[in-house]
């Protein structure tokens, strides 16, 4: 199914009703189907979201779209130190393996 708002609705804070938990919540008991789960065009449009006026719903997309593009970097970071610490963690072993180093005066 495709969803998309109306000329009332901004796109940005349409995307973001659609994919918090309430509408999840909300689907969820309706989903039939085994394998792919289907919803009727009706029981979507039967979602009560709430619905300011549209200059306010691209204040809250635009006001989203930044915090997640922060929350977006940190999680990049955050991989890219996790990776530097496999390595570092992989080349301490190896070292140790190797006699590189003395693990005995370590301990």
């Amino acid at each position: 199914m495709r969803i998309r708002p109306g000329t009332e609705g901004d796109a940005g804070y349409f995307r973001y009703v659609i994919s918090t938990d309430a509408f999840y919540d909300y689907l969820e008991p309706l989903f039939t189907g085994v394998s792919v789960p289907h919803v009727s065009e009706w029981q979507v449009r039967k979602f009560k979201m709430p619905f300011p006026p549209l200059d306010e719903q691209r204040c809250m997309a635009r006001h989203l779209d930044a915090e997640t593009a922060k929350i977006d970097t940190l999680i990049a970071e955050s991989e890219r130190f996790i990776e530097l610490a496999r390595e570092r963690r992989s080349a301490l072993i190896t070292a140790a393996v190797t006699g590189q180093i003395d693990v005995g005066e370590a301990a």
